[in-house]
């Protein structure tokens, strides 16, 4: 498949995708290749989500440990998984 020149010369460098998506302030979403029924997203705030497409669960893990399970359309699966400033 022939691809423009930028396109390939990005597909081809060892540019680190997930550095890149936290700088943009996005997820770096992906499917492991030993696990085609899940998608993994990392938030930059370190909150990682495990989303497996056949039963619609969602297991959201926090950067403190606390981890949070719910299915797909859940009140808190519409939720950006935001962590609150400490209180000062």
């Amino acid at each position: 498949m022939k691809t423009n020149a930028s396109l390939d010369w990005i597909l081809d460098s060892d540019m680190d995708s997930r550095r890149i998506c936290f700088e943009q302030g996005k997820a770096f979403v992906y499917m492991p290749d030993e696990d085609s029924d899940v998608i993994i997203a990392e938030e930059p705030n370190g909150v990682v989500e495990h989303r497996r497409i056949s039963d619609g669960m969602i297991t959201r893990t926090w950067p403190d440990g606390r981890v949070d399970h719910f299915r797909r359309g859940d009140p808190q699966d519409l939720e950006f998984p935001y962590i609150p400033p400490i209180a000062k």
